[in-house]
């Protein structure tokens, strides 16, 4: 593995005797130096791998390193096979290290869909009118991260400032919450982590040189309480971080900007390497980025092609999508897209899933979604705005399972779905839940199940549900079409609803775009007050979510402006004068031309029947 690696990646890899940051930017390969540096560390260095403690921020990042490492030990028939490495995500360490002192027998997690419903019923039954007024996701937040802080503050009296909520109001709505989990034996996320880092704090001198050696992905997305939980467990110096500062966009979650600067502060002998050679983007596009960042340090292009920034102005949302439509036409040759499925099989190497539409927030996907359906041309949205997570898509997909296994999780979602109707509606659907065991024993295709339960439940056919319907066609004519649905479903999930490998453009927004890269990006909504956006008063972030944005895209980026959106007037967004004029081209929609001359024909037409 260490023969593919460029030189600054061998000397990441091989750098292991200080504390070590790796800035690794947009597209030059940190999964691939982070995975090399593991087998390393096995292979040459002799470290036992039960001794190497590797921490990422997601189950699929997890998954994803873990599988790498297995697959180099397998090609290159090295001595290990990976399988005792600790691969963890924040929260299964910490789970891992109480259930060692076997401190986990009587903890319950509660699940997210719980513990939004109960912060939803705190609001209900809370007098102050600005709890009320707050979003159950935003209280959320805020109730993390107060907690977080009166864990690393404790002489702190005040409650938290957050960013959503700036009153200590917010202290007895934290008292109602706990109150509520220690009563029904529960703990949520935040309480592992800090059960976790109590339990550390006092027993420094066993776990701080617990591990030989110790590795952090995506360093810029720690936050405070997680970074104090890696210096406990460091204290050998055995350390690499590696992540990007300039891609610190999850301040709303409690992400530190400041991690890099804070173990730059604490580990005083620390040594960084930069990565430096992008095989991602094409040179305009890292120039461009690079100017949001002047005194950052800049990746190379390894391309041979210059790339494309094209800044369109167009006259509304809806020529906004029109546009789109025929760039994606015009870049995958011109053919009917209708037919362009078939066109990318035989001669063409661009396809539907080498675009992304990205935007700042997601309503500004509806006319676009809009279009494209009229046109047949196929998408997905990734995350929680995923067909797959629409509620009466998750509840047809409920039914699906509890059909087929009988099992009580399928069962209390369901039973959820109906908690609010009156108890005679109650009883009545739940008496259909039981026919639901009738459907196993008739061999009903796939779509013609469907069918039988939006017939049973008197579901209406809306347009999430027809969505639904064409999605899982692929699956109708399969042998064991559930069991092919429910694996796809899982490789959804486990990939925040991102399928890579389907021809499908790509919908999402600027946080979820992160990680991801496509040939072609469209950045809508380039405007004053949604980029930046105009409630974030954080502009560096806004700017980092930007840097983002660009640097998804290989080989081109458009940034698209209306002169009005939602039949009002709009300003170009004014990160547009960050960038210097020479890595971007300045286009006008053939569409407000059109318009124009609509307009002076109107207007003559009006002067000529003033004559009569």
């Amino acid at each position: 593995m260490i023969k593919d690696l460029n030189p600054v990646q061998l000397q990441a890899v091989k750098q292991n005797n200080f504390p070590l940051i790796i800035t690794a930017g947009p597209g030059t390969g940190k999964t691939k130096t982070l995975v090399a540096k593991i087998v390393y560390l096995i292979q040459e260095k002799k470290i036992d791998p039960t001794k190497i403690l590797a921490i990422t921020f997601s189950k699929k990042a997890a998954s994803e390193i873990k599988t790498r490492v297995r697959e180099k030990f397998k090609v290159e028939t090295l001595r290990h096979d990976g399988a005792s490495l600790k691969i963890n995500t924040f929260h299964s360490l910490a789970w891992q290290i109480l259930e060692k002192q076997n401190l986990t027998a009587k903890i319950k997690i509660i699940e997210d869909k719980e513990q939004l419903s109960l912060i939803k019923d705190l609001v209900k039954k809370n007098n102050n009118e600005n709890i009320k007024k707050s979003k159950a996701k935003n209280l959320l937040l805020a109730v993390s991260q107060f907690k977080q802080e009166q864990v690393l503050n404790p002489s702190v009296k005040h409650c938290l400032t957050s960013p959503f909520i700036k009153e200590n109001y917010l202290c007895d709505f934290v008292e109602q919450y706990q109150a509520y989990l220690i009563e029904n034996n529960y703990l949520d996320y935040d309480d592992l982590l800090i059960r976790a880092f109590q339990f550390l704090q006092n027993r420094k001198s066993e776990f701080s040189y617990f591990f030989d050696y110790i590795l952090v992905d995506e360093f810029q997305d720690t936050n405070l309480l997680q970074y104090e939980m890696i210096k406990l467990l460091s204290a050998n110096q055995k350390i690499c971080v590696i992540g990007d500062p300039l891609q610190s966009i999850y301040a709303f979650r409690g992400a530190n900007a400041q991690a890099f600067e804070f173990f730059r502060r604490d580990f005083l002998k620390y040594r960084e390497i930069f990565l430096k050679e992008n095989y991602r983007n094409c040179q305009n596009i890292i120039e461009a980025s690079h100017c949001l960042f002047s005194d950052s340090y800049k990746t190379q292009s390894l391309s041979a092609f210059p790339g494309q920034v094209i800044y369109i102005e167009t006259l509304n949302e809806y020529s906004e999508a029109d546009w789109i439509l025929a760039k994606i036409n015009e870049l995958i040759g011109g053919t009917d897209l209708v037919k362009a499925s078939e066109h990318f099989a035989n001669d063409t190497k661009l396809g539907f899933k080498d675009f992304a539409i990205i935007y700042r927030l997601h309503y500004l996907s509806k006319v676009l979604q809009k279009k494209f359906e009229e046109n047949g041309i196929p998408y997905q949205m990734i995350g929680n705005f995923s067909i797959f997570e629409k509620k009466e898509v998750k509840f047809i997909i409920n039914c699906l399972k509890y059909s087929k296994f009988k099992d009580q999780e399928s069962l209390a979602e369901l039973l959820i779905f109906f908690e609010k109707l009156n108890k005679s509606a109650r009883q009545a659907n739940e008496a259909k839940i039981a026919k639901l065991s009738d459907f196993s024993s008739q061999k009903f295709k796939l779509l013609d199940l469907v069918e039988e339960i939006i017939k049973l439940f008197e579901l209406p056919k809306n347009e999430n549900i027809n969505q639904f319907l064409s999605q899982i066609f692929q699956f109708n004519e399969k042998e064991d079409s559930l069991k092919a649905l429910f694996t796809y479903l899982d490789y959804l999930e486990e990939n925040e609803y991102y399928d890579q490998m389907t021809e499908k453009i790509t919908f999402l927004s600027m946080h979820a775009a992160k990680g991801l890269e496509f040939t072609y990006v469209f950045i809508c909504g380039f405007e004053d007050g949604l980029i930046p956006f105009a409630k974030n008063e954080d502009l560096e972030e806004e700017k980092r979510l930007f840097y983002v944005s660009l640097t998804r895209a290989k080989a081109g980026v458009f940034l698209l402006t209306t002169q009005t959106r939602n039949r009002q007037k709009t300003k170009i967004s004014p990160f547009l004068d960050l960038i210097d004029t020479c890595f971007y081209e300045k286009q006008k929609d053939e569409a407000i031309a059109k318009f124009i001359k609509k307009r002076e024909k109107e207007k003559q037409k009006k002067a000529q029947m003033t004559l009569f």
